[in-house]
């Protein structure tokens, strides 16, 4: 099994995501860390453990460093875990029997889960990006989605769909995940599997974040989607907020629409500038 870090600016957790796959309970044999455009020396304590460290000269994006992750690792399993989380000791061990026992089966992963909720921004990260009211069946299904913040994968089945987009700067995995349901292989989900966010968000971090999960490779946003986010925004999201006594957090679930129109407009003004220049 080899694994491999994206890291983009997390000083702060580079060192527990590296330690809680060094301490699993079935071992790697290579870990590699991307160190995609860090500016604040994220991987400078990094250089005593027994790890390979790549630089990119700028950030280049998550399509680019996991594409690049599949060419640099040199086994057929490889698990990627991103640098803002920590996986179970057991993550590899449970991981690679879900693979070795379902031939067709190319990718497997957990939910995300965060045990801090000190503040609203983790009280609603928990809740709406993680979605940690959700009860998850036991044992592996079949999933549609592809996540990669912790997973297990086969080498050669990416590879044969043509690998990760380098161009992408997010929904890598989406797009990823698009291909994939279009062949004989699928994804598999085991809530067995323990994967924990160590790391603290503003708020409008968590809106960053939960922009570029759900607005999809291509950031196509109309009138539709966003009166379609706010009906959501009530129903269920400031719904479910209430129901935990957190009025708070109801009212940022009903703000978090007008910033994704915003974001997605000023992406799109940017792009537009870009070309015209």
């Amino acid at each position: 099994v080899s694994a491999y870090i994206p890291c983009y600016n997390n000083k702060s957790s580079i060192i527990t995501a590296v330690n809680s796959i060094l301490d699993q309970t079935h071992p790697v044999d290579e870990l590699i860390v991307i160190d995609d455009g860090s500016t604040d020396g994220s991987t400078e304590k990094l250089n005593n453990l027994p790890i390979s460290i790549h630089k990119t000269n700028k950030n280049m994006g998550r399509g680019y460093v996991r594409n690049l992750a599949m060419k640099l690792c040199k086994n057929e399993f490889i698990l990627c875990c991103d640098a803002t989380n920590k996986i179970g000791p057991d993550f590899i061990e449970i991981a690679l029997q879900c693979l070795l026992k379902e031939t067709n089966a190319c990718s497997v992963s957990g939910p995300v889960k965060s045990y801090d909720k000190s503040n609203l921004a983790s009280r609603w990260r928990s809740r709406h990006l993680f979605k940690d009211y959700i009860q998850h069946k036991p044992n592996s299904t079949n999933v549609s989605s592809l996540i990669t913040y912790g997973t297990l994968m086969k080498k050669s089945v990416i590879l044969e769909l043509g690998n990760f987009n380098p161009l992408l700067k997010h929904s890598e995995d989406e797009d990823m995940a698009f291909r994939i349901n279009k062949s004989k292989y699928y994804s598999l989900g085991n809530s067995d599997l323990e994967i924990i966010c160590v790391i603290k968000n503003s708020l409008f971090e968590v809106f960053e974040r939960y922009w570029r999960w759900n607005i999809g490779r291509h950031e196509k946003f109309s009138a539709r989607t966003y009166f379609s986010n706010i009906k959501c925004s009530i129903k269920p999201m400031a719904q479910i907020d209430i129901s935990n006594n957190d009025y708070l957090a109801a009212m940022v679930s009903l703000i978090y629409p007008h910033y994704s129109i915003l974001k997605s407009i000023s992406n799109s003004f940017s792009k537009n500038k870009n070309i015209i220049h």
